[in-house]
């Protein structure tokens, strides 16, 4: 408090809403320069298409005992057969759908629904915004019920009960944010309590939910005759009259294609918990006849009725940017396929991931543990009797091409970081990818396939509190479900470049007006004794670098350093992004930096020493604050080779062991004498001469690791 004294104390009360002050119209206190409804046209840089519909609304400040916003953004969100988005999907206009509220203030607030569209929905964008009126008026029709009220209430009161903690930081930001909108009784349970089911409350809100006061926002790239570019961020736009057929009441039969959701299959009928403060142990290997590799950690820190199951699946089958590409595809169209089924167990807290690896493929299922079982039986069916619909496969292709291709857009050095891995690794960038799969059709993937699981290995990993036999029970199901056959099969090797001890240089032609430049030190080897005196160089010089380049010489607005490991290969970069200054100049201002500050580093002081050791050491050997981050140690571990789980205490061991001596030898050997230098920059145009690949710099002294 005393800290606050000087700030006057003025005894302002914001005003509340009130039934007094309550204005005729919804959200009457937000006012705009043209008469509702109206129609806002876009034209954005990425390619990006969606389709918005925004309600004005009174404020819910007041209401956090029935949450109506919460309550109707969580029935118009629905992803279940006969919702709105799954009969979009079905017909390929729609890739997702999110509804909420945009914000709130004493003024009013903003609801809005929000649709991903594809380029055909974008053709058809008349008859999905008329299905988007149509899925409100089915709500405003069926009003609130108290079982769905219910059940969302106990699914918010579970998530505050076995909420994670959070960092002091964290946690005091969520008090103060909380501290606005309710009383300080209640500021930690606010938010999750849902104590009161009001139906006039939750039908006075859908009610506002009405056509004829609608803003109606579409963002597509295809946009023309836009006459107006705003202000600050010089973007095309329109404004026009929302046509009066969409205010119209819709027919019954349009509103009998909708469903609204089910009660919900996955809330768990049991919440086991683990111990908790019993102590750490590692995890163990299990015995088992899968010929597979199954680590099961039994959490006794936490008290969590959480668990993590992962499948890692290291297939021989990837070679090739076509095979990643055709894999991404693949796997995209089972997720699309599963967004009905399992969008419910999403709301419950119960999650799966399904994604390419360099390796192969990660199935991943986390959340409550009672039901993790059935949810990994519907991603394992779905896996391996995918559904083959044509307009899934030119929705999700597409969106896929679009999403890499939209990489371009990105800031440059961004793009130039996106560069380093497929350097140092022989990996697919995202524009290589786009190209592969443009040729793809369903054909293809279909053939694909049925070899990607047909040779492979498994490494499990379960953590939490997913008893041992369960473990494995849904480790066999995954082995036998996939028909994973394991006999012959070489180990899958992860290939890092060693950098030559020279400068190398590779330019990325980028369209973004900036400069960029990003200069990547590699270590001169793969010990954890490398990899800790690179990262107290990186702790040392990152405040005057930034200080130097950014704040005194002024060279661009992101400046920094950041960690670069491949694997145990270890590295670091440097990088400038600068409107008016250009590459050369750039590196050359980096350059004088390294060799200048070789200077602080000879006369630095044991006090200065210890000073940066201990900040990188609370780091490294900071405690995990929850599950999730105990089974990411454990998982960060297993990729590096650790199976005795020790990664981090014995970096932590090489970071004591660091001398003055030592360190000085690191930075004259790694930053000064230009060991192992990559340097890349952003370039205007396309780039002239040869140019750097993978191929270049993967040769037979790179480092190879074994999986």
């Amino acid at each position: 408090r005393a800290r606050f004294a000087e700030v006057p104390l003025r005894q302002a009360v914001p005003p509340r809403k009130a039934e007094a002050t309550r204005r005729q119209s919804p959200g009457g206190g937000i006012t705009f320069t043209r008469e509702l409804p109206f129609e806002l046209r876009i034209e954005p840089v990425r390619e990006i298409r969606e389709l918005s519909v925004v309600f004005p609304v009174d404020s819910v400040a007041d209401l956090w005992r029935t949450n109506p916003e919460i309550y109707w953004g969580h029935l118009l969100g629905d992803e279940t057969d006969g919702s709105l988005i799954a009969h979009l999907r079905a017909q390929g206009l729609a890739d997702g759908l999110a509804a909420g509220l945009s914000f709130d203030t004493r003024h009013g607030a903003l609801f809005s629904i929000k649709v991903e569209l594809t380029p055909l929905g974008l053709k058809a964008k008349d008859s999905v915004l008329a299905d988007i009126f149509a899925w409100v008026e089915k709500a405003q029709a069926q009003g609130p019920e108290k079982w769905r009220f219910d059940e969302l209430a106990e699914i918010s009161r579970t998530a505050f009960r076995f909420s994670e903690k959070l960092s002091p930081p964290a946690f005091v930001q969520h008090l103060s944010r909380a501290l606005r909108f309710y009383p300080p009784e209640e500021v930690l349970r606010g938010s999750s309590w849902f104590p009161d089911y009001d139906e006039s409350v939750l039908s006075d809100f859908v009610a506002q939910l009405e056509p004829d006061r609608a803003i109606v926002m579409l963002v597509a790239p295809e946009l023309g005759n836009l006459d107006r570019v705003s202000k600050w961020y010089s973007a095309s736009y329109g404004v026009g009259s929302l046509a009066q057929k969409y205010i119209a009441k819709t027919p019954r039969d349009t509103l009998e294609k909708f469903a609204f959701a089910p009660p919900n299959p996955y809330l768990p009928e049991a919440y086991p918990v683990s111990e908790k403060n019993a102590g750490v142990a590692n995890p163990v290997k299990l015995e088992n006849a899968l010929d597979a590799v199954v680590w099961h950690y039994e959490d006794t820190e936490f008290g969590s009725p959480r668990a993590a199951f992962e499948a890692r699946l290291l297939l021989p089958k990837i070679q090739s940017c076509d095979d990643a590409a055709q894999t991404d595809l693949y796997l995209a169209m089972v997720v699309d396929g599963l967004s009905a089924k399992t969008y419910q167990a999403g709301i419950t807290g119960l999650g799966y991931s399904l994604y390419r690896t360099p390796q192969g493929v990660n199935i991943g299922v986390d959340g409550y543990a009672d039901r993790q079982a059935t949810l990994l039986e519907h991603v394992l069916s779905a896996l391996t009797r995918p559904q083959w619909d044509a307009n899934r496969f030119q929705r999700k292709k597409q969106d896929l091409i679009r999403s890499w291709r939209n990489s371009t857009k990105s800031w440059p050095v961004r793009q130039l970081f996106a560069q380093v891995k497929p350097l140092l690794t022989g990996a697919c960038d995202e524009l290589a990818l786009a190209d592969s799969l443009d040729q793809v059709d369903l054909k293809d993937v279909k053939a694909f396939r049925k070899t990607l699981f047909r040779k492979g290995y498994a490494r499990f990993y379960a953590g939490g509190v997913l008893p041992s036999e369960q473990t494995l029970a849904m480790a066999e199901k995954t082995l036998k479900q996939l028909g994973l056959a394991t006999a012959g099969v070489e180990p899958v090797v992860e290939t890092v470049a060693k950098i030559p001890q020279r400068d190398l240089e590779h330019s990325v032609e980028v369209e973004h007006a900036d400069h960029s430049v990003l200069l990547y030190v590699q270590g001169d080897a793969d010990t954890l004794r490398e990899r800790a005196h690179m990262a107290m160089i990186k702790q040392i010089m990152e405040a005057p670098f930034y200080s130097q380049l950014r704040t005194e010489k002024q060279l661009g607005y992101a400046v920094g350093t950041s960690i670069l490991h491949r694997n145990r290969v270890p590295g670091i970069g440097l990088y400038v992004q600068s409107p008016q200054t250009p590459p050369v100049e750039i590196k050359r201002e980096i350059l004088h930096f390294l060799k200048g500050y070789s200077e602080n580093v000879t006369t630095m002081s044991e006090t200065d020493l210890d000073r940066f050791r201990n900040a990188l050491l609370a780091g490294i050997e900071e405690k995990p604050k929850n599950l999730s981050q105990r089974v990411g140690l454990h998982q960060e571990a297993l990729y590096l080779g650790f199976d005795d789980f020790a990664f981090r205490d014995e970096l932590a061991n090489q970071v004591r062991a660091i001398t003055l001596i030592s360190l000085k030898d690191a930075y004259h050997r790694l930053m000064v004498d230009g060991s192992r230098r990559l340097w890349l920059k952003s370039l205007h145009a396309p780039a002239s001469g040869a140019v750097l690949g993978s191929a270049d710099l993967i040769g037979e002294t790179a480092y190879r690791y074994a999986f």
